[in-house]
């Protein structure tokens, strides 16, 4: 691009080689289509950052270990907020970010929700250092907890304690209850629900306009899973032992 003029349409190819990006570009070339092909109009001026912090559920075994060991910043961050939260609860975070057996131990929600939240600010602050920062942050459920955090509401101390307070609270309600995703608006929640005869289902959270999370107990979860399955909605039921975001 040097001495080109920059031209505001543009077309960016993901590619690992130069044979991909060239295979990429003649594929597009064929059918206007690729998958490793964007194309778009560049802005005319830099725009806004946002972060969306997520809740429980997003996170897998895994997640954040290419990071912590590639990334001297976030490993330093992580480090020093698991030392803060392991004086609080009682558990080592960086030991259960690499720990074999995290898959299993990733349904409780006293270790999960920690994990989660320590792996979004360590990752905040890691972007931080190489000059990314947000103009805005929001944030879900437990990811509500780092984008406080992220916004200078809460100090590391407090995040922790918060985080430590409101993970262990919700142990009691394990296994009491389950939640659900459900491809629907949250207009049609009350019809449905009313059609599926389920009055202890609740909307726990409202992700898309056409997406929506309910909760409820486990029996209510199997009913209105086998509801939706028979009226041919799209719906998953969570892997999670909890009713989150419910009475």
């Amino acid at each position: 691009g040097h001495l080109r003029e920059a031209m505001p349409e543009r077309l960016a190819v993901v590619a690992e080689t130069r044979e991909a990006a060239a295979d990429a570009l003649a594929v597009w070339r064929t059918s206007g289509r690729d998958p490793r092909v964007v194309r778009g109009r560049a802005v005319t001026r830099p725009g806004k950052v946002g972060f969306v912090y997520s809740g429980n559920g997003s996170q897998w075994a895994g997640m954040g270990c290419a990071a912590y060991r590639a990334n001297a910043a976030f490993r330093n961050r992580f480090d020093q907020l698991a030392r803060g939260y392991a004086e609080i609860g009682d558990v080592m975070l960086s030991d259960a970010l690499l720990a074999d057996d995290l898959a299993e131990r990733l349904g409780s929600a006293s270790l999960a929700q920690p994990l989660l939240a320590v792996l979004q600010i360590a990752l905040t602050d890691a972007l931080a250092d190489l000059g990314l920062v947000a103009d805005v942050v929001i944030g879900h459920s437990v990811g509500e907890v780092a984008a406080a955090h992220a916004a200078g509401i809460l100090d590391d101390r407090q995040a922790l304690r918060v985080i430590h307070a409101r993970s262990f609270s919700q142990e009691i309600a394990r296994g009491q209850g389950g939640m659900i995703a459900v491809a629907v608006s949250a207009d049609e929640v009350p019809v449905l629900i009313a059609q599926c005869g389920v009055v202890s289902l609740e909307l726990a959270a409202i992700n898309a306009a056409n997406g929506v999370t309910l909760s409820g107990s486990t029996a209510a979860i199997g009913d209105f899973a086998a509801f939706a399955a028979a009226c041919g909605i799209v719906h998953k039921v969570l892997d999670i032992a909890y009713p989150f975001h419910s009475s």
